[in-house]
């Protein structure tokens, strides 16, 4: 059989090296004419589908290539990749253990073993696989930051620590890393670190996203060292790199408010379901940082509850059941009382596949304060806690943070998070003027300054009884995946009660908009 020479071969990999996808694909369709069979050009004619997002086209080069060559590493690796890719999760992890069979000393493939285990939340398993590709490469820094990202979820600070600061030592310009760290990291004073981040956040050229990375850190470090304009300087300037990443416009949630509230006319609020479940769903809503987290984790603490977290699978079923194609919402008709149990039904379903063992779990989804009225419909019995928080206080602390998600994109500039918090101000006071009394409000303010008498309130309205371990809610040693993971592992504190007012001179398109009461 003929094989490749080094010319041709170079050319795949110089086609390659500077993303001639379209090219490469074209010389690898027309070498396959006069190299039958050859694995090599299946694999770079595989990636010319890869990194132009053709994925199903790309797993057909990938097993071809396999096909031929049963020990080939590389088509291994990248067949990983594909699955991944498209969410086929168990096959990605099958092929990347595979490649670990054909070269066990490769870090690349324990990493991005880690990376599918984290998705699936086999984080135990995730945290054995980036520490095989540490052992393997002792200044894997990435590797070093994900592994500090798991263990920060799972309450081990210290252990997290040392791994972003590990991050940072082999790679100097991780500008990911100094965000992590200074999430659970409270500086003293000016040092050499904050001087280091100084230094790459100010020069020529530094790439965009590290940019605000560094932004997010230094408005952090700054605010601990009580320096207030230079923190609300790097949070003003990093948020506005930010949102130039996004094409977002207010409107949009205005409009998908006012179609929500449309769509709430008498004959639906007047749709009485008789469903029971034998499993009792918590729904903490409220806005971004404004204690949900604390409250699930208080919740959670109780013997008869399970924390599942941000689940996200109930809108995903309203979008199934009552939205067009076009993304409205379907008209009233004879069908959508059984739309609504489907709701119910198939939301109950998928939690029970999860094995929960308890009778009641929390489903802390902050948004889901836009479905109320199909959360109270679908699932009678559902309990429903409203998180509240002083208005000022509530926006800065999102203003204050870096999302990874892009559906928090009016989060980024002060005149669009003040019009979102006045929205979701008149979302719920529209909620509870259909449904009074069948929401409770938990002010994070009261909460703090009276934490057992708020803590017993907030458990009785969930239909629990109390429970000492609720108080001492920062042992759960469950895993808690929000910007709050550090917080919730502390007693309760008031350090950020009225921290706004150290910011008031620079945040007034927050206080001209946000309107003042809940």
């Amino acid at each position: 059989m003929n094989k490749l020479n080094k010319d041709e071969i170079n050319k795949l990999i110089t086609l390659y090296k500077n993303r001639k996808f379209l090219k490469l694909r074209s010389y690898c369709k027309n070498l396959s004419s006069h190299f039958l069979e050859d694995p090599v050009i299946l694999v770079f004619w595989g990636l010319s589908y890869f990194e132009t997002n053709q994925y199903e086209e790309a797993e057909k080069k990938f097993k071809e290539a396999i096909s031929i060559d049963k020990e080939n590493l590389e088509a291994h690796i990248n067949l990983g990749n594909t699955y991944g890719k498209l969410k086929k999760f168990e096959k990605a992890i099958e092929f990347f253990n595979r490649s670990t069979k054909i070269n066990p000393d490769n870090h690349q493939i324990y990493y991005n073993l880690a990376v599918v285990l984290q998705k699936t939340d086999n984080l135990k398993e995730a945290v054995k696989a980036y520490k095989k590709a540490i052992a393997i490469n002792n200044k894997y820094s990435i590797a070093y930051n994900n592994l500090g990202n798991i263990l920060q979820t799972q309450g081990k600070i210290k252990e997290a620590k040392k791994n972003f600061e590990n991050a940072i030592l082999y790679n100097p310009f991780f500008a990911e890393a100094y965000r992590h760290l200074g999430r659970i990291t409270k500086y003293k004073k000016y040092n050499s670190r904050i001087n280091d981040m100084e230094k790459i956040y100010q020069s020529k050229n530094i790439p965009h996203n590290d940019k605000i990375h560094l932004g997010f850190a230094l408005g952090q470090a700054f605010e601990d060292i009580k320096n207030y304009e230079k923190s609300i300087n790097y949070y003003i300037e990093s948020n506005n790199l930010r949102r130039s990443q996004f094409d977002y416009s207010i409107d949009d949630d205005k409009n998908k408010i006012k179609k929500i509230k449309m769509f709430f006319n008498k004959k639906i609020i007047n749709i009485k379901l008789d469903s029971k479940y034998q499993v009792t769903p918590i729904f903490i809503v409220g806005m971004l940082r404004s204690g949900t987290t604390l409250i699930e984790q208080i919740i959670s603490s109780h013997s008869n509850v399970s924390g599942l977290g941000e689940i996200g699978k109930f809108f995903e079923l309203v979008e199934e059941n009552f939205f067009k194609k076009n993304k409205t919402f379907k008209k009233y008709s004879i069908k959508t009382e059984k739309n609504f149990y489907s709701l119910g039904n198939k939301y109950i379903e998928y939690i029970e596949s999860m094995g929960i063992k308890n009778k009641y779990f929390t489903d802390k989804m902050p948004l889901n304060f836009m479905w109320i009225g199909f959360i109270k419909i679908a699932i009678p019995q559902a309990k429903i806690i409203h998180c509240v928080r002083n208005p000022l206080d509530n926006c800065l602390s999102i203003f204050k943070n870096y999302f990874v998600q892009e559906n928090n994109k009016y989060s980024y500039n002060m005149d669009e998070l003040g019009q979102f918090f006045n929205l979701y101000l008149d979302m719920m006071n529209f909620w509870k003027s259909i449904f009074p009394k069948s929401i409770y409000d938990v002010s994070y303010e009261k909460l703090i300054l009276n934490q057992n008498n708020e803590t017993r309130k907030l458990l009785s309205a969930c239909g629990l009884n109390f429970e000492s371990n609720c108080i001492k809610y920062y042992e759960n040693k469950r895993n808690v995946k929000t910007a709050s993971s550090y917080q919730v592992r502390r007693k309760l504190y008031n350090d950020s009660i009225d921290l706004w007012k150290n910011y008031e001179k620079n945040i007034q398109p927050l206080i001209k908009i946000v309107k003042k009461e809940h």
